[in-house]
């Protein structure tokens, strides 16, 4: 069992304007690691993604291509489909995707890339591919 602290919560009392006393509680996660193979909830590395964007035209090229990963964790998307799509040129398409590279979150070329399973997890993906995609993605980062 993984007992691990989620969340801190400070409650003070106060009466008449005055602090009588302060309760702090540690909320335990309890979960059962063998059907929770996968890490899952990279919040914080997921805004990272967005922090590449300088434009509205930037937001919405990144919106379709996270909501554009299938559950095996890849994307299917030419510079020249997704710049006819979004009435841009292949350059602003280029740099953006070598931006997205850059902080790590795709791998890959010719249209068909591999998402970072520690910064973004679809919806619905079962634990052993979550897993299995997290384990690929390590060996492949110590291979580089």
């Amino acid at each position: 069992m993984d007992n691990s602290i989620s969340k801190h919560i400070l409650n003070t009392h106060i009466k008449d304007g005055v602090t009588i006393y302060q309760d702090l509680y540690e909320k335990k996660n309890i979960n059962n690691i063998k059907s929770r193979r996968g890490k899952r909830g990279y919040y914080m590395e997921a805004l990272k993604i967005f922090t590449v964007c300088n434009s509205n035209k930037d937001n919405q090229i990144v919106t379709f291509l996270i909501n554009n990963i299938t559950k095996q964790m890849t994307i299917t998307a030419t510079t020249k489909k997704l710049a006819d799509t979004f009435d841009v040129s292949e350059v602003k398409i280029r740099a953006l995707i070598r931006k997205l590279k850059k902080i790590d979150f795709l791998r890959g070329s010719n249209g068909i890339y591999i998402v970072n399973p520690f910064m973004w997890i679809p919806n619905g993906i079962r634990d052993e591919i979550l897993a299995s995609a997290q384990s690929e993605w390590l060996y492949n980062t110590k291979k580089l």
